[in-house]
């Protein structure tokens, strides 16, 4: 949808209803590694087209997914560190 708002065709789309709200777009959770890739290309795509409001929301969402993807894997390292700890 955003592609689409980028190359300004999204309202040929009738399965759209406007253009993507900022907060929905800053909701979006990236979980692996096509997520992000995906996320990237856009935010690539919206800069060399200008479009600021894309990237700044898009840019939101990818380091918000980048932080919460570090906590939670720090988190399992951690239950695992001291499930072993304990029983050790």
């Amino acid at each position: 949808m955003m592609t689409l708002d980028i190359l300004g065709v999204l309202e040929r789309y009738s399965t759209f209803h406007g253009s993507p709200a900022g907060r929905l777009v800053r909701k979006c959770r990236y979980w692996n590694r096509s997520d992000f890739s995906f996320a990237h290309e856009i935010m690539i795509y919206a800069w060399q087209n200008k479009r600021w409001d894309i990237l700044a929301n898009l840019s939101y969402a990818y380091v918000r997914s980048r932080v919460l993807q570090v906590l939670r894997v720090t988190r399992i390292k951690l239950t695992d560190a001291i499930k072993r700890y304990q029983t050790g």
